[in-house]
């Protein structure tokens, strides 16, 4: 018998106030702006838990938001968990690198791509398990 088997700690904790939970309303994480003028967005190894804001439109746990190209960027080695509205939302960013996330317990879709113009991004090895 085989199980695929992802943590969900980490030591660096992102994660929405005490009344996220009873309110379902968190936090949420938005990179915007180009690389053309300085923005490189490199996430590694946090934990992401009570976030998501599901009554405002953009208002995701992790949300790489009209970037244009992001060579150098990633998304490498994170959880995301407990949250209310998606996990990855890739909008207008291209080249973006996510690999090997844990997402579980979540509303909505996992990893989104919000328009369909995103185009090169490398997705690969990530466990998302839970959704509603």
């Amino acid at each position: 018998m085989r199980a695929e088997v992802g943590m969900l700690t980490r030591n660096i904790v992102i994660q929405g106030d005490e009344s996220s939970e009873f309110n379902q309303y968190g936090g949420h994480l938005m990179l915007h702006g180009k690389m053309s003028g300085g923005l490189i967005g490199r996430i590694e190894y946090a934990e992401f838990r009570k976030m998501g804001q599901p009554k405002i439109v953009g208002r995701y746990p992790i949300h790489y938001h009209l970037n244009g190209e992001m060579y150098d960027s990633y998304v490498v080695g994170n959880s995301v968990h407990d949250t209310w509205a998606r996990l990855i939302v890739i909008h207008g960013t291209n080249y973006l690198k996510v690999d090997n996330n844990v997402g579980y317990n979540f509303y909505g879709h996992g990893i989104f791509m919000e328009d369909g113009i995103e185009s090169n991004n490398v997705i690969t090895r990530n466990l998302i398990v839970g959704g509603k």
